[in-house]
């Protein structure tokens, strides 16, 4: 910069500070945003806080600051990242998934039939798990619940097969047979 001194009438003194700036290059993948994004200025030792939040139905699949990586779990839908003090130009990605539930089983004799199909399920997906009794064996009741504590239905004793269609999953269930 350029400064332009007027009507001097007397001696003056200059003191001129230099601090060292580094830029933060933030890349994003599809399906959710950093801020702040772009090219981040950041002065020499300060830290810089990002926000990174996943879009409906996607989860943040791995954060990479400055060379080194951290994933994340599949519903880690949202959060706030602090990098280290910043002494160097560098980059930041974020990557996003498809966010996952999971439809399990509890305590079920598998001596005594089978549940297929059961396990990860991508966000807003159907599927259909499919209970089966051994030749000799019932199925005495299925019970489905909403994360591990809310029943959401209850199945009556059966010697078929029972087909059970979760619609549209946005959340965790658990099937418990007997």
């Amino acid at each position: 910069s350029t400064y332009t001194f007027k009507k001097l009438s007397a001696g003056h003194t200059i003191d001129v500070t230099y601090k060292a700036g580094y830029t933060i290059t933030v890349t994003t993948g599809d399906n959710g945003s950093v801020s702040p994004d772009g090219e981040v200025e950041v002065d020499d030792g300060e830290t810089q806080i990002f926000e990174i939040n996943a879009d409906e139905g996607y989860a943040i699949s791995e954060i990479t600051s400055d060379g080194s990586t951290q994933n994340y779990p599949p519903w880690a839908t949202s959060t706030s990242f602090e990098t280290n003090p910043v002494y160097s130009n560098f980059d930041f990605d974020v990557t996003f998934q498809t966010r996952t539930f999971y439809i399990g089983v509890g305590d079920y004799n598998y001596e005594e039939g089978s549940v297929d199909n059961a396990g990860e399920v991508d966000y807003g997906t159907d599927r259909t798990i499919t209970i089966k009794p051994m030749p000799g064996f019932l199925v005495g009741s299925v019970d489905i619940y909403f994360g591990e504590e809310e029943l959401l239905e209850s199945i009556p004793e059966s010697t078929e097969v029972v087909e059970y269609t979760f619609t549209n999953v946005l959340q965790d269930y658990f099937v418990y047979v007997t």
